[in-house]
């Protein structure tokens, strides 16, 4: 028996939301490639028995979001945030996920074949039962995952795929040649799971530095603690923001602060000798950014350059306006402006890891 549904627009949806609506049923959702939803802030949607037809998703943030029983056709899907959402027997077969991230979702049973997770984060993701063969996982991030019962037939993986702990392979079924040791002893060289101990090294943008993780965890602490701005890396930064807030657009010098993208005590390491004074390491920020961002509470997507806030800043109206805002971008050559983006990805997917 054919479902009826009931047919809306991208922009129809992205419009009730913002009214206060949060839970669509019975939908056929079409973008007619218009990108009305690419990269919007829809935190907690919940859809149910629903096709979406044509849907540019790439960059959206739908982090706690509850999808079930969807279908997927011709939609673009890079880049897609799904953080601690309720993914449960989800049919993604064939997407382009790329990039995405999943990080403690709930996956079970999802229908994952041929799916290109390429550099996509899925820490702590609950992946019980998932199909997952023939999917691409160059690059993903899997540390704490769970992967009970999974089917890992066929997977695409390389040295940058991060893998969990041999305990969370219980069940799981693989290609000939492909064994737990296997996958684990080709995990990446990153912090990995099985290597995150507070002697394993750091490794910054593919580089292995001379300082340990908990040496790395215990400099954190005290840069967070009290920071000595570098002159000669401030006037830098302030000159390639044309000494505007990259967030706010302030331009009281006096409230302004240049901040290290990769951390300073990283960034003077001899094995990165281009970072610790370069303008490419640093955005310019009002001083209360500055400490959102230290603390990863703001967030910056090195793709849209979109600002993305921990849920507890989100939640007050001194900052609410800013979620989703784009930052300006600094007066850089294409050369700079490549590796100012690359620590912005490193940021992204690697600061975390040393929080204390």
């Amino acid at each position: 028996m054919q479902q009826n549904y009931d047919y809306i627009r991208s922009s129809e949806l992205l419009a009730r939301y913002q009214q206060g609506e949060r839970s669509f049923q019975n939908i056929h959702l079409s973008d007619a490639g218009q990108g009305r939803l690419r990269g919007a802030s829809l935190p907690g949607l919940e859809i149910r028995q629903a096709e979406f037809s044509e849907v540019n998703l790439d960059g959206a943030n739908l982090d706690q979001a509850i999808l079930s029983m969807i279908e997927f056709r011709a939609c673009s899907l890079k880049r897609l945030r799904l953080n601690r959402a309720d993914l449960s027997e989800i049919n993604l077969q064939g997407q382009n996920l790329e990039q995405g991230q999943f990080q403690g979702a709930r996956l079970h049973h999802a229908q994952l074949q041929r799916v290109n997770l390429r550099g996509a984060t899925l820490m702590e993701a609950d992946l019980t039962a998932a199909n997952l063969r023939g999917a691409n996982l160059s690059g993903a991030d899997l540390r704490k995952a769970d992967l009970t019962r999974t089917n890992l037939e066929e997977i695409q993986f390389d040295e940058a795929t991060l893998w969990p702990a041999k305990s969370k392979f219980r069940g799981a079924t693989f290609s000939e040649g492909n064994t737990i040791p296997v996958l684990v002893g080709q995990a990446g060289h990153g912090p990995s799971e099985t290597s995150s101990s507070p002697d394993a090294l750091v490794v910054v943008r593919g580089v292995t530095l001379d300082m340990t993780q908990s040496q790395a965890r215990m400099a954190l602490l005290k840069a967070l603690s009290g920071r000595a701005d570098q002159a000669e890396f401030r006037k830098r930064v302030l000159g390639a923001f044309r000494g505007r807030c990259a967030v706010t657009g302030c331009d009281l010098e006096q409230c302004l602060q240049a901040a290290h993208i990769v951390p300073f005590f990283f960034a003077r390491n001899k094995r990165l000798p281009d970072l610790e004074k370069l303008s490419s390491n640093g955005i310019l920020l009002r001083s209360d950014l500055h400490a959102l961002f230290d603390w990863n509470l703001l967030t910056i997507d090195p793709d849209t350059l979109l600002l993305s806030l921990d849920p507890s800043v989100a939640a007050s109206p001194l900052y609410s306006h800013f979620q989703q805002t784009r930052i300006t971008e600094p007066a850089f050559s294409s050369r700079t402006m490549e590796k100012w983006i690359e620590n912005l990805r490193w940021r992204a997917t690697s600061y975390h890891d040393y929080l204390p």
